[in-house]
């Protein structure tokens, strides 16, 4: 499980610099892409608002994948529309995520250090 992985993916969306919007968006189109539970967690989160607002005010490449990311959360919505799930404390797995969370807990780790 991966939990700290997507909310700090999720903040980076809300209150990143838009290169580091823009690469957020890009990491979680990548792991949404490959498994619909790790598209929940991500929705868990709250990033649509976070996602219209790069996919209009973002980078080029952070509007495309912004843009990408809310058409797979509504075409997965279309396929399956029962509600996200929001109980404090619920967690899915997402197997796909335990290989990255490691090297963006660096990155942000490294990021808190240098006071950026």
């Amino acid at each position: 499980m991966a939990p700290g992985l997507i909310s700090a993916l999720a903040t980076i969306l809300d209150v990143g610099e838009p290169v580091e919007q823009e690469q957020a968006a890009a990491c979680l189109l990548i792991l949404c892409n490959s498994n619909e539970a790790c598209s929940q967690m991500v929705l868990q989160e709250g990033v649509i608002p976070s996602l219209v607002s790069i996919s209009v005010n973002g980078t080029v490449r952070g509007k495309q994948k912004a843009q990408k990311l809310l058409m797979l959360f509504r075409e997965q919505r279309q396929r399956d529309p029962s509600p996200v799930p929001t109980r404090p404390g619920l967690t899915m797995r997402c197997p796909c995520l335990l290989k990255t969370q490691a090297s963006i807990q660096v990155g942000l780790e490294k990021k808190s250090r240098e006071g950026v």
